[in-house]
């Protein structure tokens, strides 16, 4: 995922090494796997798997499905647009690239109409991303063939023999990023299941290339969710007063901070930053207290919806994040920016216009900052040792706003004495 002034990394990239190496069998992976002679894409994998291709081209990690919601703005951040924001490079010497699509599967291309699909969007496919325990991410930078933004993949015969089932690390190739630049929660490597080397498919369990889990910002990939007693007890405490706090999710007291990016200003112009050789938009970022709301688990969108009066909802931790974003001043519409003019050249200006030009949305000639918020739902980070405690909640300072909650006078001064 791309936003202003913000690109995604890959972890610790992996480097190709000698396939020598394979001369002793890795018995953790699959041993058909290690013994191939060619790898040409995935074709190569579906002589065994028939019926991989086209379950991957129906998930959500191909189609990302809710991700072009009214004509390509990405989920619930302003002023990002899909579809003028895909791929390419925003400084080669640095090695940093830029876009949305350089998470995508697709090696390149927008995402089509499964049902469309021709061989040729097939074999784009990057199975080994996902799939192989050594893979050179370095290979992974975006180039322009013909004119048109493509992502190289790694498809050595030494990528294809590592292939297993997918690793935190094969996760993670995506689905993290350095501490001053996620943006979403917490971080997954502070997690206590991330440090047990618990694999991110034992909770969330794949069935046909789908994956479950659940957000009010993210668009659910099955209707099956993620959840703790999936592995943990109904009433998995020896302390019986904690069994009791039925309205609590577990996540409230086991996700006991925030971090990342918390405040983003993109109506300003850029803030260049030597290391990566781009600009990018004022920011805040650091480790903070969840704010906490009542949540049904079912409603999306950028704030929690749920009631103290609703049975079904419960209080759940949540990371608030602040953008200010130019807003049309007579349609109240956030036009799209060219993220990549903005992160060469830092000229807000200039970033506008040029989005406008290329998204052909309409727009006034004028605008002025808007601020907005969206809360993400914090799922990870989970920790047992700095768990919160019954101090931490039960008190005159703690971390919970009973009131804003809709507790009576009377109920909050019982919830805020000391236990």
């Amino acid at each position: 995922m791309f936003f202003l002034g913000t690109v995604l990394l890959f972890a610790s990239p992996n480097t190709a090494g000698n396939t020598d190496k394979f001369n002793t069998m890795d018995y953790t992976r699959p041993i058909e796997h290690q013994e191939l002679k060619e790898y040409v894409g995935p074709s190569t994998c579906a002589e065994c798997h028939e019926d991989a291709i086209a379950e991957i081209m129906s998930s959500s990690h191909y189609t990302w499905a809710g991700k072009f919601k009214n004509g390509g703005k990405y989920s619930k951040l302003q002023m990002t647009g899909v579809p003028i924001n895909w791929l390419g490079v925003l400084n080669k010497g640095k090695y940093t690239h830029g876009g949305c699509g350089f998470c995508h599967i697709g090696s390149g291309p927008m995402p089509v109409d499964p049902a469309k699909a021709t061989d040729e969007d097939k074999d784009k496919l990057d199975c080994l991303i996902c799939h192989a325990a050594t893979y050179d991410t370095k290979v992974r930078f975006p180039k322009q063939v013909n004119g048109k933004w493509i992502l190289p993949q790694d498809r050595s015969l030494e990528a294809a023999r590592s292939v297993g089932k997918p690793t935190q690390d094969n996760c993670l190739r995506c689905h993290y990023v350095a501490l001053w630049n996620y943006k979403r929660g917490a971080d997954m490597k502070d997690d206590i299941h991330y440090r047990s080397n618990m694999s991110c498919t034992k909770c969330h369990r794949v069935e046909n290339h789908r994956f479950p889990g659940f957000g009010p910002t993210i668009t659910p990939e099955v209707s099956k969710r993620v959840q703790c007693t999936d592995c943990h007890a109904q009433a998995p405490h020896g302390n019986e007063t904690l069994n009791k706090h039925i309205r609590i999710d577990c996540r409230t007291c086991h996700v006991v901070s925030a971090g990342g990016v918390f405040y983003k200003n993109a109506t300003k112009n850029g803030i260049y930053i030597e290391e990566k050789g781009i600009y990018k938009a004022e920011e805040k970022y650091g480790i903070m207290r969840p704010v906490y709301f009542w949540y049904d688990g079912v409603s999306r969108g950028a704030i929690p919806k749920g009631s103290i009066d609703d049975p079904s909802s419960r209080i759940q931790p949540f990371k608030k994040f602040t953008g200010v974003a130019p807003m049309d001043e007579k349609t109240g519409d956030f036009p799209w920016l060219k993220l990549g003019v903005f992160a060469k050249t830092g000229d807000i200006e200039k970033a506008i216009k040029t989005g406008v030009n290329e998204s052909g949305r309409p727009y006034s000639g004028s605008w002025k900052p808007k601020k907005y918020d969206v809360y993400f739902q914090l799922s990870h980070g989970v920790t047992v040792e700095r768990s919160l405690q019954c101090n931490d909640c039960h008190g005159p300072s703690g971390v919970m706003d009973f009131k804003a909650l809709g507790y009576s006078e009377e109920k909050v001064k019982e919830l805020t004495q000391k236990r």
